[in-house]
C-alpha cells in the first residue's frame, strides 16, 4: 500500500509486544495469540484483576446483542 512502511517483508506488527486483541483472544481461550500477550495476560489476572469474569460478560453480552 501506498504510505506503509515495511521491514524485509514483515506484516507490521511485533510479537514480542503483547496487542490488547490478542490478550483479549487468550482470555477467551482462543489459539490466535503470542507469547508476550499470554503473559501480559498472566500479569493481568496475578494483579487481581477480575479481568477473566468482565472478559467473559463482554463476550455473553455481544452474543445477546446481535441474536435476533
Amino acid at each position: 500500500m501506498a504510505g506503509d512502511e515495511h521491514d524485509g517483508g514483515s506484516f507490521g506488527f511485533d510479537v514480542t509486544v503483547a496487542h490488547p486483541a490478542r490478550v483479549y483472544n487468550y482470555l477467551l481461550g482462543g489459539k490466535d495469540n503470542f507469547e508476550a500477550d499470554r503473559e501480559a495476560a498472566r500479569q493481568m489476572i496475578a494483579g487481581g484483576a477480575k479481568v477473566l469474569v468482565g472478559v467473559r460478560a463482554d463476550r455473553a453480552f455481544l452474543g445477546r446483542a446481535v441474536r435476533p
